[in-house]
């Protein structure tokens, strides 16, 4: 669910695909909704106003919590740790490709590609002006930069060996038995080529995750650990600051190869408490609470449940409960026995043909 103030700045359309939402309170007037990439799916909540189109940017500040954290894991996409973070690394940085509103893959930073006839072989053709959010030009080396260095051994435990596996040599970079990905190069400024060890329908889909946005290489040489805290990307949005253990503060980026977004200036505030964000809201310092992560607090589900500014759409998403059976007293008989989860009745398919 989300919660959504009527009288929010409007947020630019082109971000609502990066969106889902789960369980939230807003006061924008969009629709909101975070790309997930997990299977699965969950009926989900939001509170929002009606829709209304774009505007020319606003000065007002979009103010947005996100519940369940103290502060942001990371604010790098060789390093996607949890939703909260890879929502703000999706509003800064980008790749070659991007999935849109129907989950189909589109061109990003790369305004077209070639694929060769054995599937094995794909070459980028970048954008004659995309640029990081500094304006420094983004290049095919800045992609091959980015694409090693997720695969280094101490990144790449973040998912970039699973993702990326098929391209040629980034298991052995991955596992330090290499310098480089062999099968990673830049042809020119604006060429980049991948080739694959086997060919495999959906890499253009795999590409679409963090792992492969560009990333500024001289400011990460520059600035070490701390290179994040003014993070620019090659996506929508930049960091004009960020208080650790309190929020971020994005800008839009003047240099985004789609336009500058409609809203100049995003404050994204952490609550480790779903229900301080709520009380926030309610008083006018939020104008949206609420994500996948970290729902709205469902001992307030009565209260919210009516009000007209709560959203409601559907998540892809997946949920486990995990049991670690090598500690007691799980590995006990006690504990050995199935359990026992609340039942969903549906109806059976015979029944469901009879009712209509």
């Amino acid at each position: 669910m989300l919660l959504q103030k009527v009288n929010a700045p409007p947020f630019p359309r082109f971000i609502n695909t990066l969106m889902k939402s789960s369980q939230t309170l807003t006061r924008l007037i969009l629709r909101i909704m975070w790309l997930a990439f997990l299977a699965g799916s969950l009926n989900a909540c939001t509170l929002s106003g009606p829709s209304i189109q774009p505007s020319p940017a606003v000065d007002r500040p979009l103010r947005w919590s996100l519940e369940g954290i103290d502060d942001l894991t990371a604010l790098d996409p060789a390093r996607p740790a949890d939703h909260q973070s890879n929502a703000v690394i999706n509003l800064v940085f980008a790749g070659l490709v991007r999935l849109d509103d129907r989950l189909q893959v589109q061109a990003d930073g790369a305004e077209r590609w070639e694929v060769s006839d054995d599937g094995r072989v794909y070459i980028f053709t970048l954008r004659e002006q995309l640029a990081f959010g500094d304006d420094t030009p983004v290049t095919a080396e800045d992609f091959v930069y980015s694409i090693n260095r997720a695969l280094t051994p101490e990144l790449a435990v973040y998912g970039a060996r699973d993702f990326l596996k098929n391209i040629e040599g980034a298991t052995a970079m991955a596992e330090g038995q290499a310098t480089s990905v062999r099968g990673v190069r830049a042809l020119d400024a604006r060429r980049l080529e991948i080739r694959l060890a086997e060919p495999i329908a959906y890499f253009l889909s795999l590409l679409t995750y963090t792992h492969t946005f560009a990333v500024p290489r001289a400011r990460i040489e520059r600035d070490g650990d701390s290179w994040a805290d003014s993070a620019v990307g090659s996506g929508p949005y930049r960091v004009r600051q960020w208080q650790h253990g309190s929020q971020i503060v994005l800008e839009a980026n003047p240099h985004y190869w789609r336009g500058t977004p409609g809203v100049a200036t995003i404050e994204i505030s952490f609550y480790p408490d779903s229900d301080a964000a709520v009380d926030a809201y309610l008083a006018g310092g939020l104008d949206i609470v609420g994500n996948i992560q970290s729902g709205l607090p469902a001992a307030r589900s009565n209260e919210l449940e009516n009000r007209a500014d709560l959203r409601r759409s559907n998540a892809l998403t997946v949920r486990y409960v995990g049991f670690n059976n090598r500690l007691p007293p799980s590995i006990t008989s006690r504990c050995a026995r199935p359990l026992r989860w609340p039942s969903i009745n549906v109806p059976s398919p015979s029944r469901r043909s009879a009712a209509r």
